[in-house]
């Protein structure tokens, strides 16, 4: 039997995209664990960046968590308990 899948929101979408670069990781690593497109990727890297939740190593070509996205991380964590 096959389980029904929901949509995931934006906002749960951002949350996995900062849990996979809580440790410094390449766009490929984020598509295939996030199991989103490169160009839905590219979309969120670039607004995250521009939001200040992650930084992009431009040199090593890795994204990386900051302060600020590990607090959206952890508040969104809380608001999901809320709602189970």
């Amino acid at each position: 039997m096959r389980r029904k899948r929901t949509r995931r929101t934006k906002f749960r979408i951002v949350a996995l995209i900062i849990e996979v670069v809580l440790e410094p990781s390449s766009l490929t690593e984020i598509v295939y664990r996030t199991r989103i497109n490169f160009n839905s990727a590219h979309s969120y890297l670039d607004r995250l960046k521009e939001k200040g939740l992650i930084l992009e190593n431009e040199y090593m070509s890795t994204y990386m968590a900051t302060e600020k996205g590990i607090e959206y991380l952890r508040l969104f964590n809380e608001l999901t308990k809320f709602y189970q």
